[in-house]
């Protein structure tokens, strides 16, 4: 865990939380080793309320579909659908059709 000891150092320190307070905290409920991992916001959801997402194979923008399996906010696993090495376009627009040649920045 990246946090894994922080609450010890915390207490070692004579710091201690009062009222009104503000905390940010990150809560695990599950993890993954070794995931493929992408942006969240390059997911949206396709025809049959499915994951899809846009690769980008020869210039050109191609409609995956994608099995996810942990999400949060900031990132997927993606299951099956993508390879190690896919390039996926991050925030894709809308009006994006597969085969819409595309440039890599």
């Amino acid at each position: 865990k990246p946090d894994q000891g922080t609450l010890d150092k915390l207490s070692k320190s004579g710091k201690i939380l009062g009222m009104n307070y503000r905390v940010f905290v990150k809560i695990y409920t599950s993890e993954a080793n070794g995931a493929l991992v992408i942006p969240r916001t390059a997911l949206f959801k396709g025809s049959n309320n499915q994951w899809d997402v846009f690769a980008i194979e020869n210039q050109k923008a191609v409609l995956k579909k994608v099995t996810v399996g942990i999400l949060n906010d900031e990132s997927a696993q993606i299951i099956s659908g993508l390879k190690i090495n896919d390039t996926v376009i991050i925030a894709p627009s809308t009006s994006l059709k597969s085969g819409s040649k595309v440039t890599i920045l």
